[in-house]
């Protein structure tokens, strides 16, 4: 594992690259984390399966991890997405032609439109616990089915009275909900993710728990829609799984593997 910096006007932004025994810069798996102020080091080997296959492993490091509350204040959309861009322009510095992105639950909701700005450089896309509708439909559906945090009834009054507050304050990084602030949250609750999947033609994968707080039915009926509109879309629904699939991670690594080698990703 190597460690490097990458340089902007903003901050600097730390990220790790991992490689079997020579370290390959035009193959890049980029692996996109979820939610957490947690050191990158936490995500290492994931992916490292594609290191077989001449593909080096980039783990980007979160920014202001050092400092608790600069941390809260600047963890939204909008920076993740600077911090994962500013890796990626110096990946393409570096030689990166093919980059496969690896995203996981929070960061599947970066890396659709990650994959539409440099779809010249992106072999491919895949989900883990991710969701293709907004952020806003996917906690109005768990609220309304009592399903993770939300039992009670009233929860579904709160919720909508707290998107309200959230939309009418969206720049508020001193009030929170849910141990975000205001601002997190407005910057994820509209994003359409089906927007910038219909722009892909490289392939894309989802992979989701059964019991995960999503509307699953909802989000194979849509799936299937957009394979029959075209889309290079895939989605594989784990059995008596919720959104933390690690006790799955050996069938993981073999369902994106022979996914990867029937879309030629790898060979």
């Amino acid at each position: 594992m190597e460690k490097f910096v990458a340089k902007d006007e903003l901050n600097d932004v730390i990220y790790y690259i991992g490689y079997s025994d020579i370290l390959h810069y035009e193959k890049f798996v980029f692996f996109i984390r979820g939610t957490g102020r947690v050191d990158a080091s936490h995500d290492f080997g994931m992916g490292a399966e594609a290191s077989l296959f001449g593909y080096s492993l980039v783990y980007p490091q979160k920014s202001y991890l050092d400092n608790e509350r600069e941390y809260f204040i600047h963890d939204n959309r909008q920076q993740r997405m600077h911090d994962n861009k500013i890796v990626i322009e110096d990946l393409i510095k570096k030689g990166a032609k093919k980059i496969l992105l690896l995203a996981d639950s929070e960061g599947t909701m970066l890396a659709p439109e990650m994959a539409v700005e440099y779809s010249n450089y992106i072999c491919g896309l895949v989900c883990m616990g991710g969701s293709i509708s907004t952020f806003e439909e996917n906690l109005l559906y768990t609220v309304s089915n009592k399903k993770g945090i939300f039992t009670n009834t009233e929860d579904l009054g709160i919720l909508t009275n707290k998107i309200s507050e959230i939309y009418s304050d969206p720049d508020n990084v001193n009030k929170e909900f849910l141990g975000h602030s205001y601002k997190f949250w407005i910057s994820y609750l509209k994003y359409n993710h089906s927007s910038d999947l219909k722009k892909l033609s490289c392939p894309i994968l989802y992979i989701n728990g059964e019991n995960d707080d999503l509307d699953i039915m909802k989000q194979i009926i849509d799936i299937q829609k957009m394979q029959k509109n075209g889309i290079n879309i895939e989605q594989i629904v784990y059995p008596g799984i919720g959104h933390q699939m690690k006790a799955e991670r050996e069938k993981l690594s073999k369902d994106i593997l022979d996914w990867a080698v029937r879309n030629k990703i790898i060979d």
